[in-house]
């Protein structure tokens, strides 16, 4: 098996475990990310604790800023096509000034979005792409 087949097959088994103990927890998997070079892999797997309402802190930052950035409340959640890409809007990061928008695919990667960039789905958003349900599309 070659480095990268050993690190994508890890990376898939940690994925399912790291699901696993979120929900088990009550945590939100933000991320697993791989990555490896000739002399070593990395893996790292970040989750957030929620508060009682159930948000994390990028969530919470998304509803309390959205007006500001010109985006809709209601969009945290949904999902949007980018591409060939079903990503889920997960919230906000004020801490990064260049893609603060965070949205994640079904695996659990983490993807991050200039404002601009985003408002520019955002009119996908206003038409027909957004879907709760990952069964609609």
């Amino acid at each position: 098996m070659k480095d990268k087949e050993i690190v994508k097959a890890i990376q898939s088994r940690m994925l399912k475990f790291s699901k696993e103990l979120a929900v088990l927890y009550g945590l939100e998997l933000q991320k697993c990310n791989a990555s490896f070079n000739e002399f070593e892999m990395n893996f790292k797997i970040v989750f957030h604790s929620t508060n009682d309402k159930g948000r994390d802190i990028y969530q919470n930052a998304y509803l309390k800023y959205a007006e500001i950035y010109g985006l809709e409340k209601e969009w945290l959640g949904k999902e949007i096509k980018a591409g060939r890409l079903l990503l889920t809007i997960r919230g906000l990061d004020r801490k990064k000034k260049k893609y603060p928008i965070i949205l994640t695919d079904d695996g659990g990667f983490q993807y991050k979005m200039t404002i601009s960039d985003f408002l520019s789905y955002s009119q996908q958003l206003n038409r027909i792409e957004v879907k709760n349900d990952v069964n609609e599309i």
